[in-house]
């Protein structure tokens, strides 16, 4: 992480500070940006490359830092002059650094492949953007506004947005600026003023996280277990999420049990051309019911001792599963229970759930 400029007791910073595993370490650079004021720095970091972004007495500059040392890039073309950088972030769908400036107008411009290409810009309602970054979990871009509400005050909102189109604000509590957690997959800040409804200004030294929704998940029971006189039961004992390991727990197993698996549906309603639920009397399992469509049949239970049994689903951490729905339903092989040897337990709809 690189640290540049600040504001010191009568004057600005120019100082260039670098983050390791040790610890803060001030460094001696030959050359430097000389224009601490409305700048801002960003890496690219599919390039490795870090940029600082500021507007002097000549115009835009755009400096690189090498580790070591500062260096002016030439940009051709660039944006116009006496713009003012407000806020700069890395958008993976540029791919490139996404720079905010705000006067005269308010510009979205993105440097890329070291070039500058004005990018189509309707900003959200508000005025005074203090926070820009990507939320690259939904591969969303979050902008922080400060939005005049005539009855309750100004206010800090966030707005995010998918190809242009932004979503209705969320209430902020405060201005700090965020940046990309990629250990947790979200957007965390700390720090920024509170106070704008009430106009007494403070500052805040809260760490704040973007609040992605939460979608819980639930396993729900649906059909019967055979046999009748003492029907197989298929449970969850934790909830379902992505990124986690579904525990189920299969009762009444009966005795002489010897082996048994859980089938994964992707339909509770169809299976092919055969419709479900459908039941398997024909097939020497009299009372039993197939209630999924079996698309993922060989799940091993983890332990089968009669009468309980139990099996670990593993569900990897991608967002784009929360809210997919699967049907799950078990079969243990017991020799002379029945002409077929074997058992089905009831269904369990399972959704996943997890921050979206």
């Amino acid at each position: 992480m690189v640290l540049f400029g600040g504001d010191v007791p009568g004057a600005f910073s120019t100082d260039t500070w670098l983050l390791t595993a040790s610890g803060w370490q001030q460094l001696t650079p030959s050359h430097s940006p000389p224009y601490p004021l409305r700048a801002w720095i960003e890496a690219d970091p599919v390039r490795g490359e870090c940029f600082l972004f500021t507007v002097g007495v000549t115009g835009l500059e755009t400096w690189e830092f090498d580790g070591a040392d500062w260096a002016l890039v030439p940009a051709n073309p660039a944006p116009p002059a006496l713009l003012s950088v407000t806020r700069a972030c890395y958008l993976p769908s540029g791919p490139g650094i996404l720079v905010l400036f705000t006067f005269p107008t308010e510009q979205a411009w993105l440097w890329s492949n070291r070039r500058w290409n004005q990018v189509p810009w309707t900003p959200p309602p508000g005025q005074s953007a203090w926070m820009l970054a990507t939320d690259r979990t939904r591969d969303k871009l979050v902008i922080g506004r400060i939005v005049f509400d005539p009855v309750n005050g100004s206010r800090p909102e966030l707005f995010d947005a998918r190809g242009g189109a932004w979503d209705p604000g969320v209430p902020a509590t405060s201005t700090s600026p965020m940046h990309w957690d990629r250990h947790r997959g979200t957007l965390v800040g700390f720090g920024g003023l509170t106070g704008h409804d009430t106009g007494t200004i403070t500052v805040s030294g809260a760490t704040t996280e973007y609040g992605r929704p939460r979608r819980p998940g639930v396993a729900t029971p649906y059909g019967m277990g055979c046999p009748a006189s003492a029907p197989l039961i298929l449970a969850a004992t934790n909830e379902p999420t992505i990124g986690s390991t579904l525990d189920l727990e299969l009762l009444a197993v009966p005795t002489g049990a010897q082996l048994g698996a859980v089938a994964l549906g992707l339909s509770n309603s169809q299976l092919g051309a055969l419709p479900l639920p459908y039941p398997l009397d024909a097939l020497g399992m009299p009372g039993c019911t197939l209630l999924q469509s079996m698309d993922e049949s060989g799940i091993p239970l983890v332990s089968l001792t009669p009468p309980r049994a139990t099996a670990s689903i593993p569900f990897p951490n991608r967002i784009e599963l929360v809210g997919e729905t699967g049907w799950f339903q078990a079969t243990i092989v017991a020799p002379g229970i029945n002409p077929a040897g074997a058992v089905a337990s009831n269904g369990l709809e399972v959704t996943l759930g997890g921050l979206r």
